[in-house]
């Protein structure tokens, strides 16, 4: 009898102890799904975690992780009336994202950008003009600082390459 009353005890101090660190969890998990902003959600496979604006309740961002490997592959960022802005790729899944398109508020392609030696810092930029022509940014020597500058007319097929120090006296008007 001694004993089961020990087992029992111990059982009782057992459950005690699960419910308390269950109840730890449960409130880290609450703050770690809040935001002043936003609300979180995670999709039904658990592969898409949701973030939504508060004030709205629009779609904020994108955060997608196809294999479960805890990297998002995808993210995608949507302005506060739920119009994409961004989509970044991190094709090889080593936390960089090596690739950025940027949307304006029609989901029309405005902007790339790429980190081709993935060090987090963009070497190119390409604008997307209204009339379809690009005007590309490049860093040559990934020092994080663009010095190239490429105009490419869509229309007569042309190219313009000019370093940024001669960029005023590159006439953007004469090739429209």
């Amino acid at each position: 009898m001694k004993t089961k009353n020990i087992v029992i005890y111990i059982l009782i101090a057992l459950i005690t102890i699960l419910s308390y660190k269950y109840y730890q969890l449960l409130q880290t998990n609450k703050n770690l799904l809040e935001s002043k902003n936003f609300n979180f959600e995670l999709n039904q496979a658990e592969d898409i975690l949701y973030s939504f604006w508060k004030n709205n309740n629009k779609l904020s961002n994108q955060y997608v992780d196809k294999n479960f490997d805890y990297n998002y592959e995808l993210v995608y960022s949507y302005d506060i009336y739920g119009n994409q802005l961004t989509k970044s790729i991190d094709d090889n899944e080593n936390g960089v994202y090596e690739k950025c398109i940027t949307y304006n508020a029609y989901g029309k392609i405005i902007g790339k950008s790429f980190d081709k030696n993935e060090d987090g810092v963009t070497e190119t930029c390409i604008l997307i003009l209204e009339n379809n022509n690009e005007l590309i940014l490049t860093d040559t020597n990934n020092n994080g600082d663009f010095e190239k500058i490429t105009f490419i007319n869509k229309q007569n097929n042309t190219t313009v390459e000019k370093p940024i120090t001669k960029l005023f006296e590159l006439n953007l008007q004469a090739l429209l």
